[in-house]
Formats: structure tokens, sequence, C-alpha cells
């Protein structure tokens, strides 16, 4: 059975960014790692527009959950990374990747080469792994407008993706890079929700709350 052993974080909006977008990734990727600064065993790998995480044996669910709150970031996936590049390769881990969810009677594979020199080229490789799909379980069907899974490959320069849905993350910006406020806490929902909004905003958030019992209640 395979193993995912990393997690593929996407910047999303940050990417729009001018030329301070440096600060913006380098205070996500210090949040990130403050945020998951329990998991001692994960490694980070930096690049231009994502962050890998290397699990290295740590459970993923509780990881992603924390994921899942760290503004700035705009999705994130579980994935099969790998130097493996071969056809034969890929076409397997797809099939086992798609297995491998609760809900997979139809898929859509999507795939992209970054690496153009890879052959055959994305539309090939898509022929390949249906056709491997389709011959290793006939029941699973090819669902291009709304499938269970979309099967994501992706061919790097000496590496291979191989990833199923995407989570959304909080998206926004990273908290801090907008500076830092007070902000007055009430009794209902409208104020903590007004709080959230300019934390995905970057901005850090300090709350003050009166209470003036018995004159109110």
């Amino acid at each position: 059975m395979i193993s995912f052993d990393c997690i593929y974080v996407r910047y999303g909006e940050l990417n729009t960014k001018g030329k301070n977008i440096v600060e913006f990734k380098k205070l996500l990727y210090q949040n990130i790692r403050h945020a998951l600064r329990e998991f001692d065993s994960l490694t980070y790998i930096f690049r231009r527009d994502h962050i890998f995480i290397e699990l290295n044996g740590t459970d993923y669910e509780p990881v992603m959950e924390i994921l899942k709150g760290v503004s700035g970031i705009y999705s994130f996936s579980l994935i099969i990374k790998s130097a493996n590049q071969d056809l034969d390769y890929i076409k397997k881990t797809c099939f086992e990747a798609l297995i491998s969810e609760k809900k997979h009677d139809t898929y859509k594979i999507e795939c992209k080469r970054n690496d153009k020199s890879y052959q055959p080229d994305s539309r090939g490789i898509i022929k390949e792994v249906a056709s491997y799909i389709h011959h290793s379980d006939p029941s699973i069907k090819v669902d291009v407008h709304n499938p269970d899974v979309l099967l994501n490959i992706l061919i790097g320069y000496g590496e291979t993706l191989i990833y199923t849905n995407s989570i959304l993350g909080a998206g926004g910006y990273p908290l801090g890079i907008g500076g830092k406020t007070m902000h007055m806490l009430s009794g209902g929902i409208d104020s903590p929700v007004a709080a959230y909004l300019m934390m995905k905003r970057g901005v850090k958030v300090e709350c003050i709350h009166f209470a003036s019992p018995p004159y109110t209640n």
C-alpha cells in the first residue's frame, strides 16, 4: 500500500505581491514552523511558489488540521513525492492513490509537466494512466465535470508529485505582515468575526473586553 509522505503547501494570493513578496513568504514559512513546532520530525523544503513539509513518519492528520488555520496558505495536499519518474511507477502509484480514497467511483486526471523534456507529454501521461486504471478496475469511471477524486500528476525536474483532492487553507496574508492592532471584543458574534477577518489580512490582534456587572447583564 502506498504511503503519503509529504504535504504540498501553496501560497495563492501571496504570488500577486511585488518586490516585497520575499518578506511575505518568509513570514509565512516562520508561521508554519511555529504552528507545527510540536512535531519534531518534520522537515521543510522552501520553494519559489510552494513549501514541502516532509512528514518523516509523523501522522499527517493533526498536521493538516493545524495548517487549516494558518493564514497565508491558499491550499495544501497530501502527496506522494518521489524521484522515480518511470511511467509504470506513475501509473501504479496513481491507481493506488485513487483507491485509497474512501469514495472513488469516479475520477478526473490533471497533469502538468514543469520539465517539458519528459515524454510522453501531459496528454499522453493522462491517457496511459487512465488506461491502466480502467484495466485495473473497470468499475471506476472518468467524470470530467464532477469527479469524486481529482487525481493530480506533476512532473518536475527529477521528481514526481502525485496527489488527490486539495484542501483549502485560511487564505489571506501571513499573520504579522500587517502590523498589530487593539480590538474591542463585545459579547456578540460580530466583533470576533471582524477580528478573524483582520487576522486573515495579516494583522495581529490584541482583544479588549469590558465587563460591568451588576450594571449590565
